[in-house]
C-alpha cells in the first residue's frame, strides 16, 4: 500500500490480480518464494492461538495484546499444508467448539477435503476428500448439526492453469453456468 501510495499508481497484487514481474517477498510453507499473503480476510482461535487467515494457505499467528506477528501458523498434523487453497472462514461447532474447514488440493485428481480441528487442539482430522477433475471456486462453505456443506458453483478452474504466471489466481477460473450448481 506504501508503495501505491508513493508512486501515486496502483500496486497491490494477490487473489485478482495478475503478479508480472513483482518480486516474491515472503516464504511459503514448503519453502517456496511467494508474492502474496494477505491473511487479512478472518481471525480465528486455533488451540490457545490467534491466527488470522487470507486467500492463501499461509495463516499467520499474531499476539493478541500487542497485534504483533509471531509467524507462519503450522498445525500439528500430516495433513497438506502448501499449494492448496483453503478457505479463510472456518465454522465452529457451538455444540462443542470444534472447528470445521475445507481445502483444495489441486493436481491431476483435486480433491476436496474437509477436516475438523477439535476444540483446544491445533491438530486437524481428515473427514473425507471428493475427488473432482476441475475444482470450483469456492470462498465459504456451512455447517448444521449432522453436516458439512459445500456449494460448487460453476466457476471452475483447470489446475494446470493455476501455473501459468499470466492468471491472477481467480482470474485462472472460467465461468461454465452449463456445469450448475454443485451441493456436496
Amino acid at each position: 500500500l506504501l508503495e501505491s501510495i508513493e508512486l501515486n499508481d496502483l500496486k497491490l497484487s494477490g487473489f485478482g490480480q495478475n503478479l508480472g514481474e513483482s518480486p516474491a517477498k515472503h516464504i511459503s510453507r514448503d519453502g517456496q518464494k511467494v508474492k502474496t499473503a494477505n491473511a487479512s480476510i478472518n481471525i480465528e482461535r486455533v488451540g490457545k492461538r490467534l491466527i488470522a487467515f487470507g486467500e492463501t494457505p499461509l495463516p499467520i499467528e499474531f499476539e493478541p495484546s500487542t497485534l504483533k506477528t509471531i509467524g507462519i501458523f503450522d498445525y500439528d498434523d500430516n495433513l497438506k499444508k502448501a499449494k492448496i487453497w483453503e478457505s479463510a472462514h472456518m465454522k465452529r461447532d457451538p455444540a462443542d467448539g470444534a472447528l470445521y474447514n475445507f481445502y483444495i488440493d489441486y493436481g491431476r485428481k483435486s480433491a476436496y477435503v474437509i477436516y475438523k480441528i477439535e476444540d483446544n487442539t491445533t491438530s486437524r482430522k481428515l473427514l473425507t476428500r471428493h475427488e473432482v477433475s476441475e475444482p470450483s471456486y469456492m470462498h465459504d462453505f456451512s455447517i448444521t448439526e449432522n453436516y458439512v456443506i459445500l456449494t460448487a458453483y460453476p466457476l471452475v478452474v483447470d489446475p494446470i492453469d493455476l501455473l501459468n504466471p499470466k492468471y491472477s489466481f481467480i482470474g485462472a477460473h472460467r465461468w461454465e453456468p452449463s456445469r450448475l450448481t454443485t451441493v456436496y
